[in-house]
């Protein structure tokens, strides 16, 4: 991932925390800030990315998975975003992931364990 690609993620990162902060709807909203997806880089990122729609929490959240593994190895947000969705029963199509997206390279390693 690039500058301008880090740059334009934080951006629209404010643009989450701003709502998360003052109570708003996120789930199922549709963002009119998004951010750049990178293109070529890295590989996992890209292929667990949904182009498709790029205005909900999805890309959001895959894009915090990539920086969390990335700097913080071993952590468990992951996991916990997974015990959420499935705890309270949450669909996740109106938060824009993609069909079969548990089998993709970011979320493999935690959606594919055992419970």
């Amino acid at each position: 991932m690039d500058e301008s690609n880090l740059t334009s993620f934080l951006h629209h990162l404010t643009i989450i925390r701003n709502i998360c902060a003052h109570h708003g709807r996120l789930w199922n909203r549709e963002f009119t800030v998004t951010f750049r997806l990178p293109s070529h880089r890295p590989k996992t990122l890209i292929s667990s990315l949904n182009p498709k729609d790029g205005r909900r929490i999805y890309n959001t959240l895959a894009m915090l998975a990539d920086l969390m593994d990335r700097i913080s190895p071993g952590h468990h947000w992951k996991r916990r975003l997974r015990t959420l969705l499935e705890q309270h029963r949450i669909d996740t199509r109106p938060m824009g992931f993609p069909d079969h997206f548990a089998l993709r390279p970011l979320w493999a390693d935690v959606w594919t364990e055992a419970r």
